[in-house]
Order: C-alpha cells, then structure tokens, then sequence
C-alpha cells in the first residue's frame, strides 16, 4: 500500500504536466516534449516551402501570361494596322494623295467677259491653237479669227509647216500675193538639208510665181533650184516649157547650173545650152 501511495503521488505531484488546461496534455510523443524544436517547426517549415514554391509558380505564370498578352496585342496591333492604315486619320482628316499633288498650284478662275462665266487660263500651247484655228477655218464667218491664230502660231512657233500652209491656202483664193508672202516667210535651211516638207512649201512659191507670170521675182530662180534638187527636174519640165517660151533663157541657165552645182561656163552645160539654143 504504502509502495501504491508512492506511485500515486509521484504521479499526482506534478499537477502542471497533466492539467487538461496544459497544452501539454495533448497526445504529442514523448520525444517531442524536449521543446518547441520538434515535429511542429518541422511541419511548419516545410508549409513555408510549399507556400513559396506555390508563390514561385504563380509569379512565373503570371509573367508567362504578361508576355504572352503583349506579344499577342502586338501581333494584333501589327495585323491591324497592315489591313486598315491609319482608318481613323482617313476618315477625320484625310491627307492629300502626294506631295506632287499638293504641291500642284490651283489656277485662279478669271472672269471670261464675252459670257461672264469663270473659266480657268490653260497654259499658251501652239497645237491647241492651231487645232482652234482649223476649227474656225471651216466656217466662211470665222475664217478672219483663224487667220488671226494661225498668225499667232507663225509667230510663236515658226518651224511649224502646217500653219503655213494652211493659212496661204486660206488665202490664195483671195489674195495670192498675200498667199506668197506666208509662203516666203519660212525659214528654209540650206538647200542640201532641206526635207520634203519644205519641197512643199517651195514648190507652193513656185506654182504661185508661175501662175502670176511673175517670172523676174526674185524668189523664182532660188525656189527654182531647190525644188529641182529635192523633187528633180521631172518636176521642173512644164515650168521649163514656160520660161522657154517666155525667152527667160539667163533664168533657166542659172536653174539648171543651181541644180547640178556648176558654173554657168561649165563646158558640159555650154554644150547643153547649145543644144537647147539659149546661146
């Protein structure tokens, strides 16, 4: 009994240790009372390491997620931009086609006085007015404004064969002489680079002279000549006829030296001259 006693209080004297209200009193190992460095700090550090490699993961994913979010709205961005360019800047304020365009200069309207409507001035162009002039050349009551164009294109474009022509046929009806004197008014080149053109308009002064009986012009005998040498002397046998007939031997001596390059004392075109009687 008294051995059971013993026991008893020895198992009753530390009422500390086995208080319900000790957290000691919990079934926790024996090895585990030596102090708070046991199985508890263990499984507290190891929910530490787990909860840091959880937040690892949830940061590399969410930087995952970020760089994919900006590639996929710069990718979008591109794509785009590349199907519609600049939609809204079009539809606010849309910019001139180039800078050629733009810098083109707008032309003033002026006031036109015979209608009283603007009109825009068009830059001077010899084809525009010639091309006006053939249109008013066709009416008897605006002949007088196409000979006033084609005088304006004669002046300002004076290579230009067709508003010769074109106004001498005008007038040669009426008036040949004045025919004569636009015919004259070209500017031939020397006879050796004269072109068929010019044929034409030489041989226009020739059938004008001709036709006139104005045989000691001064513009027969050259004009003469250079047709002969571009066309031949085929083309010279009726007005040969003529001037024979008229006696203009010095004329047709002088032609016929002009054509073939050579003196009048030439002893070939002498034995020539012989035969044709003009000496």
């Amino acid at each position: 009994m008294g051995a059971a006693r013993v026991g008893v209080t020895t198992t009753m004297s530390a009422p500390g240790r086995g208080c319900k209200h000790s957290p000691a009193a919990k079934l926790i190992p024996q090895g585990a009372s030596r102090g708070r460095a046991g199985l508890p700090c263990v499984v507290k550090t190891e929910v530490m390491a787990k909860a840091q490699v959880k937040l690892n993961s949830t940061t590399s994913l969410t930087n995952n997620s970020t760089t994919s979010l900006t590639k996929n709205s710069t990718t979008s961005l591109m794509k785009t931009s590349t199907t519609s360019p600049t939609k809204t800047s079009t539809h606010c304020c849309p910019a001139p086609e180039s800078a050629a365009a733009a810098a083109v200069p707008v032309m003033e309207p002026v006031l036109n006085s015979s209608c009283g409507l603007p009109t825009s001035l068009n830059c001077w162009s010899h084809t525009t007015r010639l091309g006006l002039a053939r249109a008013y050349s066709r009416s008897p009551d605006t002949r007088q404004q196409a000979c006033e164009l084609y005088q304006e294109v004669i002046a300002k474009a004076p290579k230009v064969h067709d508003a010769y022509i074109e106004l001498a046929q005008l007038l040669v009806v009426s008036d040949p002489l004045a025919a004569l004197e636009v015919y004259c008014r070209f500017p031939l080149e020397p006879v050796h680079q004269q072109t068929f053109n010019d044929a034409f308009i030489v041989g226009e002064i020739v059938h004008i002279l001709m036709k006139q009986e104005l045989y000691d012009h001064p513009q027969l005998g050259p004009n003469l000549i250079a047709y002969g040498k571009i066309m031949g002397l085929g083309c010279l046998e009726k007005y040969i006829e003529v001037l024979d007939e008229k006696c203009k031997t010095n004329l047709l001596k002088t032609v016929y030296a002009g054509i073939h390059d050579k003196s009048m004392e030439d002893e070939d075109l002498q034995e020539f001259f012989k035969f044709k009687c003009w000496i």
